[in-house]
């Protein structure tokens, strides 16, 4: 295997693992968020205010009078105080999402888009002459130089008619191109279509929750019609 796809498929294989496991972030992400202090005090709190509320619920209001006063009160700030802890959680928990995400960017997305455009022409499979002869130049075009070669070929065939620019985008350049060969660019874009085209077949027949047959509704007509033939038998 050709360097280059093997370092592509590294890109693939981590943004995919990445999307697969999207639901357990959060969970992921409590675990080492720096709010992980905030929420054990958050806890505790919430444990200190069902115990005290129990424990006014146990006592009568009316013998007790003071004592139960004193607890909702303590409640009524408890209340609070998790209400503000729960509220610094959260911003703390977008904070780190946030510098997650830039991360991500910086260390995935960025660089695999820099290298598709670096390496992007850069041949990982090689076509037998037979093979290639099997398609047209302009589809041994595309595999060997991406799409680019789309946008350069009207110029090939301009120059070739008018002898303009030969030397760039004449016949002896497209010639000396290795069109006997699949660039990078035109790989990846195969394998993630392959493989989009997997997870969609995948989704359909195991992950999508089967639909109910629609309960049969009895129109207005029906019901008058049933009236007639209840009428009819009934006479």
């Amino acid at each position: 295997m050709h360097w280059a796809a093997a370092v592509a498929i590294f890109f693939i294989v981590v943004t995919k693992f990445l999307q697969y496991t999207n639901k357990y972030h959060e969970k992921w992400i409590s675990k080492f968020a720096p709010g992980n202090e905030l929420s054990k005090k958050y806890l505790a709190k919430v444990k200190e205010r069902h115990e005290l509320k129990e424990f006014n619920n146990s006592i009568s209001a009316q013998d007790n009078y003071a004592k139960w006063t004193k607890n909702n009160r303590k409640l009524d700030s408890l209340d609070k105080e998790i209400n503000n802890l729960k509220d610094e959680i959260q911003s703390e928990n977008k904070a780190f999402q946030a510098h997650l995400h830039k991360l991500r960017l910086l260390a995935l997305t960025v660089p695999f888009f820099v290298f598709k455009i670096m390496y992007g022409k850069t041949p990982v499979y090689k076509l037998s002459s037979s093979t290639s002869t099997l398609f047209p130049t302009f589809v041994s075009g595309v595999w060997s130089q991406g799409w680019l070669y789309v946008l350069l070929h009207p110029l090939r065939t301009i120059s070739q008619k008018w002898h303009i620019m030969e030397g760039k985008f004449g016949a002896s350049k497209f010639d000396d191109m290795a069109l006997q060969s699949v660039s990078l660019g035109i790989w990846v874009w195969a394998l993630m279509n392959v493989i989009n085209g997997v997870e969609f077949i995948v989704k359909q027949l195991f992950l999508t929750p089967k639909m109910e047959a629609p309960a049969s509704v009895e129109t207005q007509e029906e019901k008058a019609l049933d009236a007639v033939d209840d009428a009819i038998i009934l006479d």
